[in-house]
């Protein structure tokens, strides 16, 4: 892939984030004016009387537009800064922006109330989010062990097998419509295997780009921040609460921002 076409492609997905970004908060303004806002019945563990802990379907909404927002913010953040550079742990990177967008799609049961009753667009929420829940995992992974200078070449064949392997595993795992988790995603079969992989995934991009920067000399806290980022991302898809929205966004921008700087200033000394 050509830095010309990474730009285009990064650049088009900036517009295309912040489309989406527009359109929840406008579905958003039209569900509380409107009084359209419906919260369905949901499965909720949280048993905290303390308003910070507790259980609070708004700051589900909060979350997916913070979701939305960031992907939007930080995709335009990438287009203006890497545009120089070499870099194919960008073109992974963007993959997990588009993941935390793709997982926003949650914002239309409330909207809707679609989880009342079976249908096929609740069928098609469900296998979005669920496909955005393996690609960030396996993006993170793209980061960490097929990003290197002998991939550059295999790089548009990488993304495919991993956006394909994302879709494949979303269709094939069955969902529950009749369950509705706390966060507003709907439940899926092999909930707790899909949770394993994406710690076990998670965890070993960490240790391997901590390795790396060691090997070829990377600032320590580019690993830093990608281990904080992948942790925050993590508490980004789950939280309802306020403590818990406020934690999870916190560590996925401090994360965030450590790893591109770091990533940043890297190239800028190696391009």
């Amino acid at each position: 892939m050509t830095i010309r076409a990474r730009n285009r492609i990064t650049f088009a997905f900036t517009i295309f984030s912040f489309v989406v970004f527009i359109i929840e908060l406008l579905l958003i303004f039209y569900g509380i004016v409107f009084k359209k806002i419906s919260f369905p019945q949901v499965v909720n563990n949280s048993t905290s009387s303390n308003i910070l802990f507790s259980y609070n379907p708004y700051i589900i909404i909060a979350a997916i537009l913070l979701q939305s927002f960031y992907a939007f913010f930080t995709s335009m953040l990438v287009y203006r800064n890497f545009q120089k550079t070499q870099t194919t742990e960008i073109v992974f990177f963007m993959l997990f922006l588009l993941a935390l967008l793709c997982d926003s799609i949650r914002i239309l049961i409330p909207i809707f109330y679609i989880s009342e009753t079976y249908s096929n667009f609740l069928i098609g929420v469900g296998d979005v989010s669920l496909f955005a829940r393996l690609l960030a995992p396996l993006s993170l992974f793209g980061i960490a062990f097929i990003s290197k200078e002998e991939y550059r070449q295999d790089i548009e064949k990488n993304s495919l097998i991993i956006i394909v392997t994302s879709l494949f595993f979303a269709e094939f795992i069955p969902l529950n419509t009749s369950v509705i988790f706390g966060n507003f995603a709907i439940s899926y079969g092999y909930i707790k295997l899909v949770r394993i992989f994406a710690v076990i995934i998670n965890t070993l991009s960490s240790i391997t780009v901590l390795i790396n920067s060691f090997r070829e000399e990377f600032n320590h806290f580019m690993p830093l921040g990608f281990g904080i980022m992948a942790i925050g991302y993590g508490l980004v898809f789950t939280a309802t609460s306020p403590f818990a929205l406020a934690a999870a966004f916190i560590l996925l921008i401090c994360g965030t921002y450590l790893y591109l700087d770091k990533l940043h200033r890297h190239y800028l000394w190696t391009d």
